[in-house]
């Protein structure tokens, strides 16, 4: 493995404190109210500065790159080197939940289905003593009695935490959602696709239903001429 990237801080650095006067002085011309943009030599100065800006943040942004360019690589060289080692783990217990669950699910689903057969049974009885009364028969009340105890034979839900020395496992619900039918969705459920729309407008699209399309002014800066 790697040995880890060490800490450089930049401010040490002789190319970084090298930039420190000549920002220091193109951030006293940008601030200076000493020129106003009122007439073309003022809009020739501002040119001229941001031009200067400019070359300075690509400056700073190339420095910035040799800084953390070692440290990123090693990030990702970790990052591929546990990843690696977690992929088994994370695929092991993705399955293991999943069989936990179907396990669970199949069980309360028996559980529910000899439930609701054992109360049906009962109440039926129930209701054969209720109509045969006052001649009810010693045959009517042996299968009530037959009933109600396969309703008390009925297992308990299944637990829904399973504790031992090694750890535990809980089973929690939760509200989620799934789309059934996207055109009944209410609007204020709907998010604009902004991504989508600005490749149609950078495409060519100047109208779309609900939207104004429009320019809107920027400035570029480019590299001075000679």
């Amino acid at each position: 493995m790697a040995e880890p990237t060490a800490i450089v801080d930049p401010r040490q650095s002789d190319a970084v404190k090298a930039m420190g006067g000549p920002l220091a002085d193109i951030m006293r011309a940008a601030t200076s109210a000493a020129v106003e943009l009122v007439n073309e030599g003022g809009l020739e100065w501002a040119a001229a500065v941001l031009g200067e800006i400019k070359k300075h943040r690509e400056r700073i942004e190339e420095l910035r790159r040799q800084f953390v360019h070692p440290l990123n690589e090693h990030i990702r060289f970790v990052n591929r080197v546990f990843k690696d080692m977690d992929t088994g783990l994370a695929t092991a217990d993705q399955d293991l939940r999943r069989r936990v669950l179907a396990y669970r699910q199949a069980i309360e689903t028996a559980r529910r289905q000899q439930e609701l057969e054992a109360t049906a049974a009962a109440e039926k009885a129930r209701a054969t003593i209720i109509a045969a009364e006052p001649q009810t028969t010693l045959e009517d009340l042996a299968a009530l009695h037959v009933a109600e105890e396969q309703v008390a034979a009925v297992p308990a839900p299944v637990p829904t935490t399973v504790r031992t020395s090694l750890g535990s496992a809980t089973v929690r619900r939760r509200w989620t959602f799934e789309v059934v039918d996207a055109a009944a969705i209410p609007r204020e459920y709907l998010v604009l696709d902004a991504v989508r729309v600005r490749e149609e407008v950078r495409l060519g699209a100047r109208a779309i239903v609900g939207l104004r399309i429009f320019q809107e002014e920027s400035l570029v800066v480019g590299e001075g001429s000679a």
